[in-house]
């Protein structure tokens, strides 16, 4: 807008080029990201395992458990720390970046120092041996990169970048980072369609897809070359690929699935639906905990939950994997119905305490990475016993629901991809369904009946992460209570209202008793109610003190308080700024309420009160 044909186009280029470095640089990041993933829990189970192999003939286990806390909690550490240093960087960011997009401005969400905690962070978490995933955090470094090379990019080329243009350009690489994890440039657009930015046009939505193609190309390019030593190949789309399924050629009685199967996938999908309502409420409640119990303490208590939760996790997988387990026979696995080879899927069996051509069950679910163990899960063939799956589906569900919302980088797709997966296989080996039911079982069931179910119950687990960090962000839709409310039924019936010669000292008072921010502004002259009611006044706008950044509401009362100790004895009226406000007119295409929230106005009335409208 304001610009003329020449500059504007210019401007249009700039920001497709910009769209296009943002998602090269997000599949850089996912590539960096997965390659030091891989590196160190390959380190970390290759050293074990052959201590665990050694020591099983020795009689020295307990040297074995040690050396596995000793790289699990040495990982966990720094990414705690970490955390201490950007507190932003904690968990997913999922649901930061959905507030930011929908206009709610959090302090250093998008900033560098967040951005390295985050990548560095995150990938010392996953090869902790937290039941966490690495690709929720992609998104939150995708919205970061988004955000920073736009900053960089108008400063190269010296334009103005509007709000409304970071904003979009924060929406492609949040896109973009779904995109580089899942290898999905279609399934990145439509998250940050429907879950992400409120403020969406067409023209976005090329540019947002166009992203996406580019950092899910870019991951794609440097996987394949780097894993198969080929490039150019173009094999592995994402940091997490199941492989494809499908029926051997020739074979005309192999199906997928039935019109009669459709019983059973919304048969899970319910089951699915009701354990995610579970875990969002234990989650939600061990949340609630840590608000009000470690998060008030200093901060290193979190970085010992952190170390708490990192231990119980490694033991309890140790011990489960050295006593729980089932000795297998090793089966090749169908390979014709997937393009994933036998030496892929027999590299990460563990044969712990298990005699030649077997291998522990519970030992290749639990010293394996999550991708690998979803791997065993869909592409071998009865080789799970049911009691071990049952084992491993309960451990597995409680450790990642006490996990997530620990002070360290982690996501929640996987696990709740591998929880489902050990669910899928288990119903799959009991009722003797094919590996191509237990696919679409997985895939289908749970996306539609499933969230069906769950929403009945509660929100999902980031709308529920949202709530609870008092984050002011607005829904679509409203309440269904909310149908049948008044104004009437809101408003508070004891008001708390002030004159204009009302004196600062009794401000202060009335600032220290109540927790409203802005009051009503009156006079005696309750017969003529034109003249009774001036206005509202929002205190911290008019009073004339040294401004500083909101923590809380809480902080915010007191600094106003402090400051106002030097007006002891001034009038309301002496202290309210006499000069009206000039509004400037919103850019097009704001949101109404976007506008409304920024529009300050103050005039003066012949009595020199102050009225103040802040919605």
């Amino acid at each position: 807008e304001g610009m003329d044909n020449k500059k504007a186009k210019k401007y249009e280029a700039v920001r497709w080029i910009l769209v296009f470095t943002i998602g090269v640089t997000v599949g850089l990041v996912g590539m960096f990201v997965d390659f030091f993933v891989r590196l160190f829990s390959h380190l970390k189970f290759t050293l074990v395992g052959n201590s665990v192999e050694e020591c099983s003939e020795k009689g020295c286990l307990a040297l074995s458990l040690l050396e596995l806390l000793a790289f699990n909690m040495s990982f966990v550490f720094i990414a705690s720390v970490l955390v201490l240093i950007e507190p932003v960087a904690a968990g997913s960011g999922i649901p930061e970046i959905k507030s930011y997009l929908n206009g709610v401005k959090i302090p250093g969400i998008v900033r560098l120092r967040t951005f390295i905690c985050k990548i560095v962070g995150v990938l010392f978490t996953v090869s902790g041996g937290l039941f966490v995933g690495k690709e929720g955090p992609m998104i939150h470094s995708g919205a970061i990169v988004g955000a920073g090379l736009s900053y960089l990019c108008c400063l190269s080329f010296s334009c103005n970048l509007f709000s409304r243009d970071k904003r979009d350009f924060v929406s492609a690489g949040a896109a973009a980072g779904v995109a580089a994890a899942f290898g999905a440039p279609i399934g990145g657009t439509l998250f940050s369609l429907e879950e992400g930015s409120s403020f969406w046009n067409q023209a976005l939505t090329w540019k947002v897809l166009f992203c996406s193609m580019s950092a899910t190309f870019t991951l794609n390019f440097f996987r394949s070359g780097i894993h198969f030593n080929k490039w150019g190949i173009f094999q592995l789309p994402g940091l997490l690929n199941f492989g494809e399924f499908k029926c051997p050629e020739g074979d005309k009685n192999c199906h997928l699935w039935t019109i009669v199967d459709l019983a059973f996938f919304v048969l899970m999908g319910v089951v699915g639906g009701l354990l995610g309502a579970l875990f969002n409420f234990v989650n939600k409640s061990l949340a609630k905990y840590r608000i009000r119990h470690i998060h008030p303490k200093a901060k290193f208590i979190r970085v010992l939950e952190s170390l708490l939760v990192t231990m119980v996790t490694t033991v309890v997988i140790f011990v489960a994997s050295m006593t729980l387990g089932e000795c297998r026979d090793l089966v090749s696995p169908t390979t014709h119905n997937t393009t994933v080879t036998v030496n892929d899927i027999h590299s990460t069996i563990r044969q712990f305490f298990c005699p030649n051509k077997t291998y522990n069950d519970m030992a290749t679910l639990f010293f394996n990475p999550q991708e690998a163990a979803i791997y065993q899960l869909f592409h071998q063939n009865g080789t799970f016993s049911p009691v071990t799956l049952s084992v491993f589906f309960v451990l597995y569900f409680l450790l990642a629901c006490w996990t997530y919302g620990v002070s360290v980088p982690s996501g929640l797709f996987v696990p709740a991809l591998l929880g489902g997966a050990a669910f899928g296989r288990l119903v799959a080996n009991l009722l003797n369904i094919s590996l191509f039911l237990l696919t679409l079982i997985l895939r289908k069931s749970t996306r539609g009946v499933a969230k069906w179910t769950g929403d009945f119950f509660n929100k999902g687990i980031y709308d529920i992460h949202i709530d609870l960090k008092g984050v002011p962000l607005l829904e679509w839709e409203t309440e269904v209570e909310m149908d049948k409310l008044t104004a009437s039924d809101i408003m508070e019936p004891n008001l708390t209202y002030v004159y204009p010669h009302t004196r600062v000292q009794s401000l202060v008072s009335i600032l220290r008793t109540t927790v409203y921010h802005a009051f009503p502004v009156v006079t005696e002259n309750r017969q003529n109610e034109r003249d009774f009611m001036k206005g509202n006044i929002l205190v911290s706008n008019n009073i004339r003190f040294k401004k500083s950044s909101v923590v809380s509401r809480a902080s915010e009362q007191r600094r106003r308080s402090q400051s106002m100790k030097s007006y002891p004895s001034s009038e309301l009226r002496n202290v309210c700024d006499d000069q009206a406000v000039v509004v400037e007119p919103a850019e097009e295409g704001e949101d109404m309420l976007q506008q409304m929230l920024e529009r300050r106005y103050c005039r003066t009335h012949t009595h020199l009160s102050c009225s103040q409208f802040y919605t």
